[in-house]
């Protein structure tokens, strides 16, 4: 039996051919479900909704910068409630201009003259007299100044707490309370009546409160007032009666 040494059988094996053939290198591949498209058009679709993805990121990232940077922080509040008390602030002003009316003295009263009143022009029922009254030089008509609480002061009145009184109670029914004298200052806001018109139709006495409705029919004459007099049921039926 031949020998064969130890040096030499390793060395046959060392040259002897694998079998199973060539080892190749182990590494990452794709995926088992990667499949790549014969024509480049079918990943548009793909494409299109990366676009519209990066689109979004750079809205938002415009509006954080917007709502977060630092300008605002100099100023000692944020972007966003700045921003939103100036929307607020915007809309009530629009608001504002659309609901409250423009008045003046010869502005036209929300209703017409009453056709057809209970009684004549100058009682109670009837029409307020067209009377002409001045206000800081300039002409107003008495009736034009409807609906109101007209208070018919004497001369030399110091009535400052009764008519404080019964413009509380006026405001309470969204009423202005109108003061006329025939010697009353011819500036402000006092009406003067220079020939004592209405003193003299309604016989004044003390301070006399007329109620103008809004269709220029006086509803009450409230002579001699004395502070504490309470008209809220008169202020009432001013507001509520046609």
């Amino acid at each position: 039996m031949s020998r064969v040494s130890d040096d030499g059988g390793e060395e046959r094996d060392r040259l002897r051919p694998d079998p199973a053939g060539p080892v190749e290198p182990v590494g990452p591949g794709p995926p088992a479900d990667f499949v790549v498209p014969d024509d480049a058009s079918e990943l548009d679709l793909d494409l299109l909704a990366y676009r519209r993805e990066l689109a979004a990121r750079q809205r938002r990232a415009r509006v954080e910068r917007l709502f977060k940077t630092r300008r605002w922080q100099r100023y000692g509040v944020s972007g966003p409630l700045t921003v939103g008390v100036l929307m607020v602030v915007a809309l009530f002003g629009s608001m504002l201009a659309l609901l409250v009316p423009t008045t003046g003295a010869t502005s036209p009263p929300p209703q017409t003259i009453a056709g057809r009143p209970a009684a004549a022009p100058g009682q109670v029922g009837g029409l307020l007299p067209d009377v002409t009254l001045r206000r800081a030089g300039r002409p107003v008509s008495g009736r034009a100044l409807r609906p109101a609480v007209l208070a018919l002061l004497p001369p030399g009145c110091r009535c400052a707490r009764l008519l404080e009184e019964i413009g509380g109670q006026a405001r309470e029914f969204d009423l202005p309370l109108v003061l006329v004298g025939a010697a009353a200052p011819d500036r402000g806001g006092a009406l003067r009546d220079p020939a004592g018109q209405l003193m003299g139709t309604y016989a004044a006495r003390g301070v006399t409160l007329l109620l103008l409705r809004d269709d220029g029919v006086v509803t009450a004459v409230e002579r001699d007032v004395k502070a504490g007099r309470r008209l809220e049921p008169e202020l009432r039926l001013l507001v509520t009666a046609g």
